[in-house]
């Protein structure tokens, strides 16, 4: 028999793994968010690789020129 506070964790993780798997949706098919790019990292919505590509009128934001 599951302990009242096992229950709740795996309630919270449901539905943390539901919003972030809408997120992550949601990222993937955003037009309107140019020059970022992610991945899930194996098959696990918690875990996410992310990729930021600058412009060249952005550039002067990296290296403090």
């Amino acid at each position: 028999m599951a302990s009242p506070r096992n229950a709740g964790s795996s309630a919270s993780s449901s539905s943390a793994s539901l919003l972030l798997a809408k997120q992550f949706k949601a990222i993937q098919t955003d037009k309107d968010i140019p020059g970022i790019s992610c991945g899930l990292v194996g098959s696990s919505v918690f875990e996410w690789e992310v990729m930021l590509m600058l412009s060249e009128d952005q550039d002067s934001l990296y290296g403090g020129e």
